[in-house]
């Protein structure tokens, strides 16, 4: 697997380039086609805000890029169904007495692709990429209500750790996965 490119049986996980960073910004879904090689759905510019953060990140810290955003393909149609990224590159993560190097993954998979497997797809192809990169600990903060997601850490075999209020997102409990 690529710094580029996670392939796993069914998806392949794009890193979005800078310039497509750039893009989603400025919603221009021309130039992340080009980019990207794939159309992009109405739903990718709903996370523009994302963009704008996971850019600054990677301005501010080039370490940053292959944690930066990725986009969910399905290979067999071509098909943009989602985006991935995490939160910050691999840093130390603090639990009890215990320190591990880790990184906190968050993805998306839109609504017509839901419930087809491709969540766990996706997120145990992207572990097994950062475990061969020397990251096997991965935080994921899910909201009490997302029932989707919650089944995926339990699946993933993730242990609750606590819970925390987000600014953005409210309420989450935060789960712990070694990989």
């Amino acid at each position: 697997m690529s710094m580029t490119n996670i392939g796993t049986e069914r998806l392949v996980l794009r890193l979005v380039p800078f310039e497509g960073l750039e893009a989603t910004i400025a919603h221009d879904a021309a130039a992340l086609h080009r980019l990207l090689g794939v159309a992009v759905p109405p739903e990718w510019f709903e996370q523009d805000w994302l963009a704008e953060m996971r850019l600054e990140q990677w301005r501010d810290d080039e370490n940053y890029r292959p944690w930066s955003i990725r986009a969910i393909i399905e290979k067999s149609t071509n098909t943009l169904i989602g985006c991935m990224n995490c939160h910050h590159r691999p840093m130390d993560f603090v639990h009890g007495d215990t320190t591990r190097q880790a990184v906190e993954l968050g993805y998306d998979i839109y609504e017509p692709w839901q419930r087809r497997g491709f969540g766990f797809e996706a997120v145990s192809g992207f572990f097994t990429w950062a475990k061969a990169r020397g990251v096997p600990w991965f935080v994921l903060s899910v909201s009490p209500q997302n029932v989707a997601s919650n089944a995926l850490a339990r699946k993933l075999g993730a242990t609750q750790i606590g819970s925390q209020i987000d600014e953005k997102d409210g309420p989450e409990d935060v789960f712990l996965v070694k990989w």
